[in-house]
């Protein structure tokens, strides 16, 4: 399906069709596979429907969300190479990053709220995303993270992708004596190799669910487009856990794999294990008081609601009642030596 090339090239024509109304958007991607998942990367025809805009009183395209990246690159070629050169560069960094990953809906968000509540780890609220097939160039990416100036400098004085990371993280945010960054994005688990060879002193906290509790959580809160179709979920749960289960046993040193059934049915212990594994000291009165979880900006949104309440494993099996026999058995069918690797028992 995709083509193994070593730079990236991208095509793209406009066709009027004969359905009033609807453009079709070709794009083909070529890629280096070695840098990009395919799961990360778009491969498809998309159909765009005009619609009218009262502001200009003219009508537009509307763009899929996961096609704008992609309408970047168009806009500036130059930025393909640049970026691949960037995720080339065997430069790694050295600084201690905490990161927080693993599939979609699997408790991230909890656990990335209850690291930042120690009082030496520090890192922003919201998923940067950094490490993607979209451009690093793309200064729209990352505006909440750090004024336009910070951007072009981090990119200045960098010249591959973690150097960057690092750098934008250190002229954002103020760092404690002794403290650590923690970042959290999900979907970074596909990337997991790439993360530990580019920051060899970085530890991971991956997030562990079972993905058929996840699938009616994402289907449920909506946030989840792989959630939409029981066949697309499983496939992602697939590409994000293959990278850990490719380490075997060498992931203990540092990979701490949290299971959410663990982690809501003993916090405090789970908590306990995880700080360890980090080598600070403990503060789980604070970092798990309700007051302290519940604080979080993302509290309000309504795909992050339960982090407003008490952790209990009250979710845990939801699948065995909202998941048709036949969803059961089409998801079993794909993901099923993931579940007993994970210990997940099958229907």
């Amino acid at each position: 399906m995709f083509a193994r090339a070593a730079s990236v090239s991208i095509r793209m024509s406009m066709l009027r069709c004969r359905h009033a109304g609807v453009m079709h958007l070709k794009i083909k991607y070529e890629y280096d596979h070695r840098l990009y998942p395919p799961d990360e990367i778009a491969f498809r025809h998309c159909s765009l429907k005009r619609a009218f805009d009262n502001s200009s009183g003219r009508e537009v395209l509307m763009i899929p969300e996961h096609i704008k990246p992609l309408l970047q690159y168009a806009k500036n070629p130059s930025q393909i190479l640049a970026n691949i050169r960037r995720w080339k560069s065997p430069q790694v960094d050295q600084f201690p990053f905490i990161f927080v990953l693993g599939p979609p809906r699997s408790g991230t968000t909890l656990l990335h709220r209850i690291l930042l509540n120690h009082s030496k780890i520090v890192g922003f609220s919201e998923e940067t995303g950094s490490f993607s097939p979209r451009s690093v160039y793309d200064y729209e990416r990352f505006k909440h993270f750090l004024n336009k100036d910070a951007h072009t400098k981090a990119l200045a004085t960098t010249s591959s992708m973690a150097g960057f990371f690092s750098e934008f993280h250190k002229l954002s945010l103020d760092l404690p004596a002794g403290g650590r960054f923690v970042e959290k994005t999900p979907q970074h688990a596909i990337y997991l190799s790439y993360l530990m060879s580019r920051f060899p002193q970085a530890q991971f906290i991956f997030a562990l669910r079972d993905p058929r509790d996840t699938f009616c959580s994402g289907f449920s809160a909506g946030n989840i487009p792989q959630a939409r179709h029981v066949e697309k979920h499983a496939r992602y749960f697939q590409s994000c856990v293959a990278p850990l289960i490719a380490l075997h046993d060498m992931y203990h040193s540092r990979v701490c794999m949290v299971k959410y059934e663990d982690f809501t049915r003993t916090p405090r212990g789970e908590v306990g294990r995880i700080m360890k594994f980090l080598k600070l000291s403990g503060e789980e009165d604070f970092q798990l008081s309700r007051r302290a979880v519940s604080s979080d900006d993302r509290a309000h949104k309504a795909e992050f609601q339960r982090l407003a309440r008490p952790i209990t494993p009250a979710t845990v099996g939801r699948w065995k009642t909202e998941m048709s026999k036949k969803q059961v058995s089409v998801y079993q069918k794909i993901a099923g030596d993931s579940l007993s690797y994970f210990g997940y028992e099958l229907a």
